[in-house]
């Protein structure tokens, strides 16, 4: 009987048909779909091919793996022979299902492997000729991004070509005046001494036999940051690996007799200023279309008074092929409405907070100079207030003093023969904003909506979880929420996406699983992860942002290292990456440097606490940096002992464990009050962290609950808590099933809460629960674990602790208040789980969709459990649910119908 297994959706290091795979064993991935119920597939063969022929014709001559008995299984390890460089491993999957079946052989996939480092790359990092700035104080003045461009000429047709390349900070690269991809701000930023990410394109139906030509243009990125004091006293420059802006690229052409041609960077490339003339990270881009060049970037220009490029001498860290998408324009945003408050001002309110860049399309006459600034807010007056969104907290006593660090852009137009082809929009930087500010149009111009455009940047990961239900606050704090990841995802996950734009560890930490439910954020995850590797301290520290920027919190002094919390995003993201990702190889990486925190930790602690820490960041309670910093230590320790024991380290695991209890020990005998259930001072976030975290005894937790009620009562059913302890309060709320509280919390309109952000018309969320109109960044994600309790507890999607790439899940919706729908979905590495409840006349009905392959248990809500049925009749009479308790049933993959009384 053949079997109703299909096989799909493959993928390579989490990458569909990618070019550029540096691992010589990468993860290959697949999906199993079947239109039956609890089909489960029991076994795979993998076939991997040097030709797509040779695949066609079920012969891996690069590796058969066989068949291998492994239930359930949905990746592997490529263990066959090696895979040249620039050469494509074709591949193709089947599985055998329970009852000994083999599925058809899936449709086709490949890989490209990319060079391994310092092998096969003959190319020479170039640079222009022209001296540095001898001063910080002359960074600041006109530095124009230079134009690299090399001609060359193709003797016979192309049958295919590679270009490798990249540049710091950030490059374009063009072949025959045609761009070689959409990214933009690429290389993703990583710590330039230990890691250079380069990407690979095919770049075949850009080349022509005859005359060709390279274009690259480099920007100045992370890699030459002006010299700002930010707050006063940090200078990036300081801590960074800063460098003049450079490229490195080399063009594999292979010619239609079979023949190959190389071009690299070298000596024989020429240079030239070009147009863009300030570009900075934070304080924008100033465009002079005077200064374009036209065809530079095509076949056959003159470029004989250019000058040649030189090659860096400047080392820089290896190069590495990005796994990560690139950032891209994923959505075009026409201004909702454009007003003037003032003579020659116009304001652009594009409806939402976002990251991206603007573009404006006006007839403006030669030598006029356009100019756009950003911000989050508005004046009372209409005008613009972009203070909450200024580098650093660079601001000068007044509203135009030019000492303060605006996001800012120019455009100095040429005039009516302007090429349209030439850029009108920053391409080397970008903003967080929601109205942009435009002046020195001429007098009398009007500006529509139309012709004012946000171009909205991201990195380009696809959405994984969408959540939305009958009431209308929780559907907007939900998309805030997801609107606020996306804006701060840019090549790292960053805190705000104007202010600072650093991978803060604690924000990481306290929204990694929201951003797994939110987003496809293995390859976000798996970035930020070696980005806290490669900034590691000698002596084992993690420090605060990763890569590093030179923040040292007042923890540890001297040592390098951020706040316990901060450095937990570490292990945190270990457990999601196998939790939700299913990703092991990594985590085994990742063991080592997470023990070296671990020892790090030790040797800071004083009787088994650690003495300093930045507590609950904005929590409006008061805060304990030893209760914080302990209680974050022993979580440390939890997560490190797991992943010991995933990677087969049982010893270390055990050892773990039991420094852990240790620990745990040690915080309850100093912060735990027995015989009234109190931690430390007794606030939300301590009485939380004590539950959540699993400190507090058993026999304890129902007295620790009540003092947490008493302390959210004390409030009003209002959260005090920052960034961990929010997360804390929801999750203890959902496990103890006080979920009609939490709701109460959510729904709750004035200061504070998510509710306030809604009614001061917020679109994502805040850094403060407090509004701000001068300080606190409009657009941070550290709340957005609120999402989580979304998805786990209102929906109920809950993927178990110890589960691996969600292959067990149990779904336990919670209905509360007056809501009477909840729909949910997330897509992990196994398919598609949906949840959607509606409860109406008396009657709860709940759909549920489990992956293939994927075994849940289904807690149907409801008090009468005789009343259960599904698919139209008693849940008794349906041979694919198997009741567990009352109410309870296990289910395999599948759709299921669930109807009960409400």
């Amino acid at each position: 009987m053949p079997s109703q297994l299909h096989v799909c959706d493959l993928r390579c290091q989490g990458l569909f048909n990618p070019l550029g795979i540096s691992d010589r064993r990468p993860l290959l991935s697949w999906r199993c779909v079947s239109s039956s119920r609890g089909a489960v597939a029991t076994a795979y063969r993998v076939l991997v091919a040097s030709s797509a022929a040779l695949l066609r014709a079920d012969k891996g001559d690069l590796w058969d793996s066989q068949r291998v008995e492994q239930p359930g299984a949905i990746e592997v390890q490529y263990a066959g022979a090696p895979v040249d460089s620039l050469r494509q491993a074709h591949w193709k999957v089947r599985v055998w299902d329970g009852a000994g079946s083999a599925s058809d052989w899936s449709g086709p996939a490949w890989w490209e492997s990319a060079p391994v480092a310092g092998a096969a790359w003959d190319a020479r990092w170039i640079e222009a000729p022209w001296p540095a700035p001898d001063a910080e104080a002359m960074l600041s003045a006109d530095d124009p991004l230079p134009l690299f461009r090399k001609g060359f000429v193709l003797e016979k047709p192309v049958r295919s070509a590679r270009l490798l390349v990249t540049g710091l900070g950030w490059h374009e690269a063009t072949i025959n005046g045609q761009p070689v991809s959409d990214a933009r701000l690429d290389p993703p930023w990583t710590d330039y001494r230990k890691r250079v990410l380069y990407r690979v394109h095919d770049v075949t139906r850009l080349l022509v036999e005859g005359e060709n030509a390279i274009g690259m243009t480099a920007g100045h990125g992370w890699f030459n940051p002006l010299a700002l004091k930010m707050w006063g006293w940090l200078n990036l420059r300081d801590h960074l690996l800063v460098g003049r802006a450079r490229v490195i690229a080399q063009l594999h052409v292979t010619l239609s007799d079979g023949s190959g041609r190389v071009i690299v960077t070298d000596e024989s490339w020429r240079v030239a200023p070009g147009p863009i003339v300030r570009s900075s990270i934070y304080l924008g881009e100033t465009f002079d279309a005077q200064r374009c060049v036209r065809g530079w970037d095509r076949a056959g220009f003159a470029d004989a008074s250019w000058a040649g490029a030189v090659v860096s001498s400047q080392p820089v860290g290896p190069l590495e092929a990005a796994t990560i998408p690139p950032v891209r324009v994923v959505e075009r945003i026409a201004a909702e409405r454009v007003t003037s408050p003032r003579a020659g001002e116009f304001i652009a309110d594009f409806g939402q907070n976002l990251s991206g860049v603007v573009s404006i399309a006006a007839a403006v006459p030669e030598q006029t100079r356009v100019e756009l600034r950003f911000g989050e807010l508005l004046h009372d007056d209409g005008t613009l207030n972009g203070r909450t969104s200024v580098c650093g907290q660079i601001k000068a006593p007044l509203e135009n003093d030019a000492g303060t660090a605006w996001q800012q852009d120019a455009f100095a137009h040429a005039g009516p023969d302007e090429e349209p082809a030439e850029p009108r929009e920053p391409r080397f930087t970008w903003h967080g904003f929601r109205y942009a500010r435009v002046t020195g149009l001429p007098e009398g111009s009007t500006l529509s909506e139309r012709q004012v455009v946000a171009h909205r940047l991201q990195t380009d990961v696809a959405d994984a979880g969408e959540f939305a239900c009958s009431d209308e606050t929780l559907t907007n704090v939900q998309n805030m929420v997801q609107r606020t990841f996306r804006a701060n995802l840019l090549g790292v996950q960053s805190d705000c996406p104007h202010r600072e734009r650093f991978g803060y560890g604690g924000d990481i930490a306290a929204t990694a699983v929201a951003y797994s439910l939110n987003l496809d954020a293995r390859a976000v995850h798996e970035k930020s992860a070696l980005d806290l590797v490669d900034a590691q301290r000698d002596n084992g520290a993690l420090t605060e942002t990763a890569p590093y920027v030179g923040i040292d919190a007042p923890d540890f002094k001297g040592s390098g290292a951020g706040p316990v919390g901060w450095g937990m995003a570490l292990p945190m993201l270990m457990v999601t990456l196998r939790q939700y990702h299913g990703d092991t190889r990594l985590v085994e990486r990742l063991l080592d440097p997470a023990l070296r925190w671990v020892d790090f930790l030790r040797s800071r602690a004083v009787d088994h606490l650690i003495p300093d820490d930045i507590g609950d960041h904005e929590s409006l309670a008061p805060r304990d940096a030893l209760y914080t910093g302990s209680v974050h230590y022993f979580a440390t320790l939890r997560m490190v002992a797991s992943a010991a024991g995933w990677a087969g380290r049982d010893e270390t695991a055990h050892e773990l464990e039991e420094h852990a209890e240790v620990v745990r020990a040690a915080i309850l005998k100093r912060f735990f009050e027995p015989s009234t259930g109190r931690l430390a001072q007794g606030t939300q976030f301590q009485q939380a962290a004590g539950l959540r975290l699993g400190i507090v005894p058993e026999n304890a937790r129902e007295a620790v609950m009540g003092l947490l009620l008493h302390a959210l009562r004390q409030a009003d059913d209002r959260l005090t808590t920052g960034i961990f302890g929010t997360r804390y309060v929801l999750a203890a709320l959902a496990e103890a099933r006080m979920t009609e509280l939490a709701y109460r919390v959510l729904t709750k309109g004035d200061f504070p809460g998510f509710a306030h952000m809604l009614e001061r018309g917020a679109t994502t969320l805040w850094e403060h629960w407090r509004f701000s109109d001068d300080t606190y960044s409009h657009n941070h994600p550290m709340f957005g674990s609120v999402s989580e309790f979304f998805f786990t507890a209102l929906a109920g999607i809950v993927v178990p602790a110890d589960a691996m790439g969600a292959d067990r899940l149990v779904i336990r919706p919670q209905p509360v208040g007056d809501l009477s729908w909840v729909r949910a979905h997330w897509d992990g590495p196994r398919g598609r789980v949906g949840v959607t409840w509606k409860r109406s006349a008396g009657v709860m009905r709940l759909n549920v969709t489990v992956p293939t392959g994927c075994v849940a248990v289904v807690h149907v809500p409801t008090s009468d459990a005789s009343s259960v049925g599904e698919g139209g009749r008693s849940v008794q009479l349906s041979q694919d649910v198997r009741t567990v308790l009352p109410g309870v049933y296990r289910v395999g993959g599948g759709e299921y119908r669930f109807t009960a009384r409400a």
